[in-house]
Order: C-alpha cells, then structure tokens, then sequence
C-alpha cells in the first residue's frame, strides 16, 4: 500500500503540520503507517505557485529525505497532492515517483491494478500514440493517468469526478472481464490544479472540512495563512487521518468525491459499486 494527500483550499495555505509536523504526518506514514507497514520507496510533491505546476519528487524515503522536509516547510499553495510509495508495480525510481503529470492533470494512486501485464495492453489500444508517448515510467498507476486523459481529451470541458468515475468504471470491467475472482485497489487523487477528485475502491480513505480559519493544534497555534479572509474553506483527502483534534470523515467504498473550484464538496457512494457487485 502507499499513502496520498490532496488538498484544494480558496487560499494559499501551507501544509508543513499535515506533511511533516502532525501525529499522523504523511512523513510519520512513510516509517509506519495505520497497518505497521513502510511506505518508504519513493516521494512526491505536487502544487501549483502563482498558476506555474511545481513537481518533486525522489525515489528514496520521506523520513529519510532532507529534501522532502525542505520542499514540504516552503509550499504555501490552493492546491496540493503528496504521495509516498511502497512499490508494487514497477521499480524504484524517479519515473515511477508519484504524482504523475500529464499535460496539466495530477493523479496520485494508492492500489494496484490486477492482472496489469494484460490491461496494460488494453489501455494502450484505447489511447492515442501521442497520449501513450506522455508515459515515462512503468506503474499500473500512471497508464490510469494515461488513459483518463484519453478521456480527458475527448471532453475537455467535462467535470474531473466524471472523467474519474468513467474511467475507473472502464478499467474495473477490463479486469472482471479478465479474472472476475480477482479485485483491483483503486484509490485516486486526480486534479487539474483548480478542482479535485478522488475515488475510494479498497483502500481505505478519509476526508476533512476545513470552514474557518483556526489556530493549529499542531504548532502552538500558527494560522498557515498569509491573511485573515472573511470566509476560509479548504478540503483534504488522505489515506488516514493526520490529525487528531479535527473531524475526518471516513470515505466509504466504491465513492467517488468531487471538490469543484469554490471548494464544495460532494460524494457518490455508489459511483463504482454497480460495477464491483
């Protein structure tokens, strides 16, 4: 398993306390997450500064990186994804370094795709050779990507949760049709910089509300803001709570949610269980 984080808020906010500081940091997960397990083969930042996409990442651990802490303390963004990694498909790498990047599209992932080695093939035939070039790595994870930007492509306009929930849908009944015994793991964080989605397919995943802005428990009480606006609202998605002092509301399987622009949030519960029952 690996650990994601995506943020959407109307203000630059920093992340330190939620990536670094916190007592279930996404570096704090990278040594030992909720099931005892290392997610310790790679890391990865992904925000957007004053509208420019920034990227880093490193295929070594997060508790064992200097540049994570550094690139973590110093984001001040609207928008944000973090991952780290315990490698399942594909080797440790930069290439195979969440989050991935795909003309301006984001996506994080948190799973496995079963029998990859034959899906991959049928992704490849669905997608175009100019999108197929986009892939630099190995992971079942970024020919997701590959293929929602096919999807992407098709409907420019249409909102990121539909793109998610189709494509999800299609990838899932690509697998049944190959071995129905068998379920994939897919949890995403897929954004554009300006809206989020996320999916929950076993895995587990949780969601805060952010309405105002509050002193932090984690830092003695530092408002991670650069001003004081009349109205606040940010959301977060993770893997587990990273905090203890805040409401997380556990995601159930087979949602889809989506936060638009003005950082209001909605969640299908059913958006994948047709598929998966």
């Amino acid at each position: 398993m690996c650990r994601l984080y995506g943020l959407i808020s109307c203000h630059p906010r920093k992340v330190e306390c939620d990536l670094i500081r916190s007592q279930h940091s996404l570096l704090h997960q990278s040594e030992h997450d909720y099931t005892g397990n290392k997610n310790a083969q790679g890391w990865g930042l992904e925000n957007y500064d004053k509208d420019k996409l920034k990227l880093f990442k490193q295929p070594k651990a997060a508790f064992d990186s200097v540049a994570f802490r550094w690139q973590a303390a110093k984001i001040h963004s609207k928008q944000v994804i973090s991952h780290i990694r315990r490698a399942t498909v594909g080797i440790v790498s930069a290439e195979n370094t969440h989050p991935f990047v795909h003309n301006g599209l984001i996506l994080a992932h948190n799973g496995h795709i079963d029998h990859f080695d034959i899906i991959k093939n049928k992704i490849l035939s669905a997608i175009t050779e100019e999108e197929a070039k986009l892939i630099q790595g190995t992971t079942d994870s970024e020919y997701i990507l590959a293929y929602l930007h096919h999807i992407y492509n098709q409907d420019p306009k249409a909102k990121l949760a539909t793109i998610l929930t189709l494509g999800l849908q299609q990838i899932i009944q690509m697998t049944e049709e190959v071995d129905p015994s068998k379920e994939s793991a897919l949890n995403i964080v897929f954004s554009n910089g300006k809206e989020m989605a996320a999916s929950c397919y076993n895995r587990s995943l949780y969601l805060v509300e952010r309405e105002a802005v509050h002193p932090c428990q984690v830092c003695n009480g530092e408002l991670h803001i650069n001003e004081k606006p009349k109205s606040f609202r940010s959301v977060v998605v993770a893997s587990e709570p990273i905090t203890t002092d805040e409401k997380w509301l556990e995601i159930p399987n087979n949602s889809i949610i989506e936060v638009d622009s003005n950082v209001s949030f909605k969640i299908d519960r059913d958006a994948l269980k047709t598929i998966s029952h």
